[in-house]
């Protein structure tokens, strides 16, 4: 089988290796230039160097899984040559310039709060997009030898050997464990793993950074590294840290973007607390807050508007249509629980407004009906007497107001608007002649259906069903804005 052996040769007709970035269990990665001169990344997979098949699988997971990714934290996947009879496979990518964080550890000792918590907000960033892809990507290998740091200071997270995708298919094959020791979560040394795994490992690798020690190498409690004394951190990050790290997933955050958003809150918090802070951090934080605060306000409206249009469907819809040329629109009447509560605050109001002619009303009532009582007890009853009145004459009006309305368009072009009569039309006329506008259908919102023709007549109440329902029926018969 061909394989590469270093500096100078030739790969894919198109590639010339420039030197080897790091080898692994079974393969090794090399620097590389095309014809125009642009570095990228060659991942070769010798079989030679390989047991058995699954590690063939992995290899061939990663550059599909690479091939659908697109964020700018991720280098780009450029090319895939599989397996053959007498070629390593080669999986291309562009090149992530900078330096991993473990060299930068051993040149530079370990890092600050600031650098570490600038770090964590990209790699949160890219986990927070790869849980959004359906299915949500686990990259199951987050760790400083995997995040490479640029002169910026912007972090690229590479190397998708042991990456989970679609449906929750694992990488751990058969006895199998893809990732790294001290840095994987319990769940995926027991087989399985999921999006919160990662967040797992992206608090260890900050524990790292912050310490300069691999996590095997701090002591432990009850499956966590205790590394708090060893560090000069904010509280707030600690405590992120820490819930990063619990075993347990649904200890840890739901998410990277929950994760995300707890760590700048920490940040901010720091911030507000030292007198000393710098301005642009106080104008940071406060912008932040600014921010999340008006997202929690369209949260809340967008639920608010979910459940009006939840108890709006609910409704029975009033417009029914039947017949073909001849068509008849029904309005049904409102129901009348609706109209008692429409004119309920007449009724309150007229109570509270006029207190004194409604306990004479009601004592009149009593005496034309020539009750012997005392005054309490008179006045009592006089209140109930006259509510019963009211709520008599509120119900006899409100079934006088339900009827229903039918708008009848004939074959030859004319319309009718009545209650069951059409020679009793309140408009009639020819279709040509006929406006109707209809209000702008908010789901949330009742809307209104206005007729003109040398006249008007309004039907309120109509949902956005029924305001939809009547514009694809009156569409071609009259004139519709």
């Amino acid at each position: 089988m061909a394989r590469l052996s270093g500096r100078g040769d030739r790969v894919a007709g198109n590639y010339t290796i420039d030197r080897v970035l790091g080898r692994g269990g079974f393969g090794t990665t090399y620097a590389a230039r095309d014809a125009r001169g642009v570095e990228v990344a060659i991942k070769e997979l010798d079989l030679r160097h390989v047991d058995d098949w699954k590690s063939v699988e992995l290899f061939e997971r990663e550059a599909a899984v690479l091939e659908r990714l697109d964020h700018p934290r991720i280098p780009n996947y450029i090319d895939f040559l599989p397996i053959e009879a007498d070629r390593a496979g080669l999986l291309i990518q562009e090149l992530a310039p900078g330096r991993s964080l473990d060299r930068v550890l051993e040149e530079e000792g370990r890092l600050d709060e600031g650098r570490v918590v600038a770090i964590a907000e990209q790699v949160l960033d890219v986990l927070a997009y790869l849980g959004s892809l359906s299915p949500p990507v686990v990259h199951r290998d987050i760790k400083p030898a995997n995040l490479i740091l640029d002169r910026d200071g912007g972090v690229r997270l590479v190397d998708f050997g042991a990456v989970k995708d679609a449906a929750g298919r694992a990488s751990t094959i058969g006895s199998t464990v893809a990732g790294t020791f001290g840095y994987m979560a319990p769940e995926i040394i027991r087989g399985s793993g999921e999006p919160r795994s990662d967040l797992y490992a992206l608090g260890m690798t900050m524990i790292a950074l912050l310490t300069g020690l691999a996590p095997t190498d701090l002591p432990s409690k009850r499956l966590k590294p205790e590394f708090r004394g060893r560090v000069s951190c904010s509280v707030g990050v600690l405590d992120v840290i820490d819930r990063l790290i619990e075993p347990v997933p649904d200890d840890r955050y739901a998410d990277a973007s929950a994760a995300r958003e707890a760590l700048a809150d920490a940040v901010a918090a720091a911030a507000f607390d030292d007198p000393g802070a710098d301005l642009g951090a106080l104008v940071a934080a406060r912008d932040r807050d600014l921010r999340r605060a008006q997202e929690h306000k369209e949260v809340l409206e967008r639920r608010r508007r979910e459940a009006a249009v939840a108890k709006l469907a609910k409704r029975s819809r009033r417009v029914s249509v039947s017949g073909g040329e001849q068509t008849r629109i029904t309005f049904a009447p409102l129901p009348l629980r609706d109209l008692l509560l429409e004119q309920l605050p007449w009724g309150i109001g007229f109570i509270f407004v006029n207190p004194g002619i409604f306990i004479m009303i009601g004592l009149a009532f009593l005496f034309i009906l020539q009750f012997e009582l005392e005054v309490l007890p008179g006045i009592l009853l006089s209140v109930f007497s006259w509510a019963t009145v009211l709520v008599g004459l509120n119900l006899l009006v409100a079934q006088m107001r339900r009827s229903t309305l039918m708008l009848d368009f004939t074959a030859d072009g004319h319309f009718a608007l009545h209650r069951g009569d059409p020679r009793k039309a309140e408009l009639l006329g020819r279709a040509e002649e006929l406006s109707a506008r209809i209000s702008d259908p908010n789901p949330a919102r009742l809307g209104a259906l206005t007729l003109r023709c040398n006249g008007s007549a309004e039907i309120e109440r109509l949902s956005a069903a029924d305001l939809t329902t009547l514009q694809e029926t009156l569409r071609g018969r009259c004139s519709v804005s």
